[in-house]
């Protein structure tokens, strides 16, 4: 179980500096990109030092890198658009026990805000 949990560790850390690297090399880009790059650099940060479970910050970093575009009004390549789509998919749940773990989840959220 531990050796899965790094391996997913691992990963994450991977597709997010992966999307940093996409971010940085945009040298157009790079005033509107600073928001979702600091995002980035938190979310590695949190996984590297297990205060986040990987797949629950793969679902923060999409959700909250989707908002600052839509807020910003900033757009990716085609690159970076992909690399995004992967974190999406890295986020969700695997088997059935996942998907019910989601489901609480979304369902508590709302009593505490």
């Amino acid at each position: 179980m531990k050796k899965k949990r790094q391996e997913e560790k691992k990963q994450a850390i991977t597709l997010f500096l992966e999307l940093k690297i996409l971010l940085e090399e945009d040298q157009a880009n790079a005033t509107e990109y600073f928001g979702v790059i600091q995002l980035l650099d938190g979310a590695v940060q949190r996984v590297s030092k297990e205060k986040q479970i990987p797949q629950l910050q793969a679902g923060a970093v999409f959700e909250n890198v989707c908002a600052l575009a839509l807020v910003e009004k900033v757009k990716f390549s085609a690159e970076a658009s992909a690399a995004l789509q992967r974190i999406k998919e890295f986020a969700q749940p695997k088997g059935i026990l996942g998907g019910f773990s989601l489901f609480n989840v979304v369902n508590l959220f709302p009593l505490f805000r």
